[in-house]
């Protein structure tokens, strides 16, 4: 249906870019302990659907680790934590010690509103590794939140 003048358009509602997060510093070393690795926050419309994208590298000391990598979200202010909401998870093999593995993290969120924060955690599953989320000006860790 074509606009007239004088319609509404709710640009809250149109697909695009919502937020994003850059990182380029190394996230470690740790275990057992989920460790919250980078976040994005947004204000989210309850009518919307979000798609929320995270590209990180995570590497274990040890060949043949699993690491655990989970999606999470608050809602308000302040960061998540291994308690708050999960919305993916994977579990990456460390084929290589030392050498890291791109971990692509993809989800979708709906009905909520207000501010919204997502990180991204990482815990050794598996193994006897240290893990390391590695981050340089050549290598940028990406959260990114697209309306869908």
């Amino acid at each position: 249906m074509p606009l007239a003048a004088g319609d509404t358009v709710y640009t809250a509602l149109l697909p695009g870019w919502v937020a994003e997060s850059l990182r380029n510093t190394s996230v470690g070393t740790f275990t057992t302990t989920e460790t919250l690795l980078q976040t994005v926050s947004f204000n989210a419309n309850p009518a919307a659907r979000y798609k929320i994208t995270a590209l990180q590298s995570v590497q274990s000391s040890v060949a043949g680790d699993l690491i655990r990598v989970r999606l999470r979200y608050t809602t308000g202010l302040g960061n998540p934590n291994s308690s708050s909401t999960e919305i993916m998870s994977q579990l990456p093999n460390a084929d290589i010690a030392g050498k890291g593995q791109v971990c692509t993290s993809i989800a979708t969120i709906t009905g909520l509103s207000g501010d919204i924060t997502v990180g991204v955690f990482a815990v050794r599953d598996t193994g006897t590794g240290s893990i390391t989320s590695f981050g340089d000006a050549r290598q940028t860790n990406l959260m990114m939140v697209e309306r869908v």
